[in-house]
């Protein structure tokens, strides 16, 4: 799409960041600069290649590159994306489409069998000298730092790529496909699972031993008292030995009974102490599997607002081009209009010049034949009119010597008196 060719000078640019900054393509000689051209913010491709350039941002500064991104969004727009991804480089206003034009990356494009004008998503590398040394035209926005490296390198040697886990963690709100999403709960409450029985297990298995330890302990400590129970009366009453046997049977089971209360405590406190540590690990469990449903449940939400954006963007953009279209047909349809309109002017002038060329034509004889009538009356008038000039002239003529003779002495009867 760009008519910019490798080795040739990168246009100048001015232009306010997200920070409201002025960050010119000047301020970065000596540097090299990746300038990346991305459509829009917030949509799921350019938030994955911000992402992309954000994770690597100190491995490309290490190397003596700097990364500026342009797009035609508004100050507040990229204020919003750099803020809700932490983009620590600047991206430059451009509403004008001037910066746009001038890389010729602003363009017709077509989405879904419609046309309409968009940019078109390209990077630009210019070295330190401010000329234009690769462009890359279809960039990977998931690999958009390697690709860079490699192809203005020549290698990746000691490029360090950021885990697929910390990448998916840094684009889940955006980038990870929606049905991948729901599917990922399933097995992390099967692993939960199987993993508790095996962990009560060996706590049992262990417990036994224990327990058998101490019931011979329990045993032998009312050995003595059996004894001692025996002799007392042994020593006591020699002579009636059968007449105490019921109580000697009473006496025997009391601590047996006492045996069996004191064994029941001990194996009642384990399984109560056994309960306790089950009863919590389940709810330790019970909480890192809410706290991933709803770790997962926000980045599905979040997700389902940022496609929302785009498709309403979209709905825009396909309105734009379908007016500039209506726009574009109407000018033909007027231009044409003008255009018949032209020749039927053309006609009528055309139709009108010989009627008034007929017109003209008709006149001339009229007026040449009432000049030819007036011609002899005009004569006949004059013809009427020279004697009667001549006999005023003859009859003026005695007067007018008349008043001239009485006009002459005065002049010399004033020129006496001055």
């Amino acid at each position: 799409m760009t008519h910019l060719q490798p080795g040739v000078s990168a246009p100048d640019f001015s232009a306010v960041d997200q920070h409201g900054n002025t960050v010119s393509l000047a301020d970065f000689r000596g540097k090299k600069v990746i300038l990346y051209f991305y459509p829009h913010d917030m949509t799921p491709g350019c938030t994955t290649q911000a992402c992309n350039l954000r994770d690597h941002h100190s491995q490309l500064l290490g190397r003596g590159y700097a990364v500026v991104g342009v797009s035609e969004d508004d100050e507040q727009s990229h204020k919003k994306f750099s803020d809700k991804y932490e983009l620590p480089f600047p991206i430059l206003v451009d509403t004008s489409h001037e910066i746009l034009n001038a890389y010729g990356v602003w363009g017709e494009k077509t989405f879904m069998g419609r046309t309409y004008d968009g940019t078109h998503r390209t990077t630009f590398l210019i070295d330190e000298n401010g000329v234009v040394a690769h462009i890359i035209e279809k960039p990977d926005t998931g690999d958009h730092a390697r690709e860079i490296i490699e192809l203005w390198e020549g290698h990746t040697d000691g490029w360090v790529d950021v885990k697929a886990e910390e990448k998916e963690e840094a684009a889940a709100p955006v980038a990870a496909p929606p049905a991948a999403e729901p599917v990922a709960p399933a097995p992390a409450k099967k692993a939960v699972k199987k993993k508790a029985p095996a962990k009560v297990a060996p706590v049992e298995k262990k417990a036994e031993p224990k327990i058998a330890a101490k019931k011979p302990a329990a045993k032998a400590a009312p050995a003595p008292k059996k004894a001692a129970a025996k002799a007392k009366p042994a020593a006591k009453k020699p002579a009636a030995k059968a007449a105490p046997a019921p109580k000697k049977a009473a006496a025997k089971a009391k601590p047996a009974a006492k045996k069996a209360a004191v064994k029941a405590k001990p194996v009642a406190k384990k399984a109560a102490v056994k309960a306790k540590p089950v009863a919590k690990k389940a709810a330790v469990k019970a909480k890192p599997v809410a706290k991933k449903a709803a770790t997962k449940a926000k980045p599905v939400a979040r997700k389902a607002a940022v496609k929302a954006k785009p498709v309403a963007k979209k709905a825009t953009a396909k309105a734009k081009p379908v007016a500039k279209k209506a726009a574009v047909k109407a000018k033909p349809v007027a231009k044409k209009a003008a255009a018949k309109a032209k020749p039927v002017a053309k006609k009528a002038a055309v139709k009108a010049k010989p009627a008034v060329k007929k017109a003209a034509g008709k006149a001339k004889p009229v007026a040449k034949k009432a000049a030819a009538k007036a011609k002899p009356v005009a004569r006949k008038a004059a013809v009427k009119t020279k004697p009667v000039a001549k006999k005023a002239a003859a009859k003026a003529k005695p007067v007018v010597k008349k008043a001239a003779a009485k006009a002459k002495p005065a002049p010399k009867a004033k020129a006496k008196k001055k």
